[in-house]
């Protein structure tokens, strides 16, 4: 967020600690939901049309993986 010169960073969600591998995937595949639900409520809430077919949130998320991904 932007007030003025100064840019400060917001958490939105803590979606925990982990203490393996297993739980760290979990939180990772918690925390990728979370962005395409973020990210379709924005572009729902927003008066600009998009100009790309709509998605799936399957298929969002896996647009989204393969982002993060590569």
């Amino acid at each position: 967020i932007r007030e003025g010169y100064k840019v400060k960073q917001v958490m939105l969600l803590h979606v925990g600690v982990a203490a393996n591998e297993d739980e760290i995937e979990k939180l990772k595949q918690l925390g990728m939901a979370f962005i395409a639900q973020e990210q379709l409520r924005r572009e729902q809430a927003s008066p600009q049309t998009s100009m790309f077919p709509p998605q799936s949130d399957e298929e969002r998320l896996e647009a989204l993986k393969k982002t993060i991904c590569t």
